[in-house]
């Protein structure tokens, strides 16, 4: 604790009279760039700046996609099951839904077709595919590498984009980290979510997306409307932590 103060008093001292007014919609660029620098071999590449925003947790990054996407009776495909809240926010936007079950390898993506016909059939347009990838919420599945390529595949022949939550993927108890979706994606068909809620405390209440500068110019501003930015403070709090080295050693920790 003695740690943290003392950073914060450093902060105030250095850059007080920017942390303690309004920050950017996108977030702070140290964290944004720490971030795709720390997931480039994940996401098989480093991003760039207009293809990230940090948000106030990933809980948000739902609302804003949402805003930036979807109309009422629009189709969201998913898991069944899949994340409570996921669906409340959705439901929220007037989303409607087709959803397809989980197995031992997680979504069964091969049914995805099928449900998005199911939707053409009845006149809706289908939206998006919604996927907790790793360690699913609340089936606990981790989606195999051969789905995670035939995902994309699907979400390019039938132009529905993907968004890929992965709020757990680096609090794996064994076996190797697998790529993302995002990282078989070329042509930019799906964002990749994720915050420091798990690895660090959910208190710090700060997310991140990852994704096309076009969709994620138009969460950006739809963020100007719900709460013009996240908080600064934590934002340079999390970027010293980080910086410092500290989040790759806590990791380890609270896997254990």
């Amino acid at each position: 604790l003695r740690k943290y103060i003392g950073w914060l008093e450093s902060l105030l001292k250095k850059e007080g009279k920017e942390l303690l007014q309004y920050g950017t919609t996108e977030g702070d660029p140290r964290l944004r760039a720490f971030i795709a620098h720390w997931l480039k071999d994940s996401l098989g590449r480093e991003v760039g700046m207009d293809e990230i925003i940090l948000t106030t947790g990933s809980q948000q990054v739902l609302d804003l996609l949402a805003w930036a996407m979807l109309d009422p009776g629009d189709v969201i495909i998913t898991e069944d099951p899949t994340y409570l809240s996921a669906i409340s926010v959705f439901e929220n936007h007037g989303a409607a839904f087709e959803t397809v079950p989980v197995d031992a390898d997680g979504m069964v993506v091969e049914k995805i077709p099928e449900a998005i016909e199911r939707a053409k059939k009845s006149g809706r347009k289908v939206k998006l595919i919604y996927t907790i990838v790793n360690f699913q919420n609340p089936a606990g599945t981790t989606m195999s590498l051969a789905r995670r390529k035939e995902l994309v595949a699907i979400s390019e022949k039938y132009g529905v984009p993907v968004l890929e939550d992965d709020p757990y993927g680096y609090i794996r108890y064994d076996g190797e980290h697998l790529p993302s979706v995002f990282s078989f994606a070329p042509k930019g068909n799906v964002l990749y979510a994720s915050s420091f809620s798990k690895i660090v405390s959910p208190g710090t209440r700060t997310g991140w997306v990852i994704g096309d500068k076009a969709i994620i110019r138009q969460m950006a501003i739809f963020k100007q409307f719900a709460d013009l930015c996240s908080s600064p403070m934590t934002q340079a709090l999390l970027y010293e932590y980080c910086n410092k080295g500290y989040l790759v050693k806590h990791i380890p920790k609270i896997i254990d």
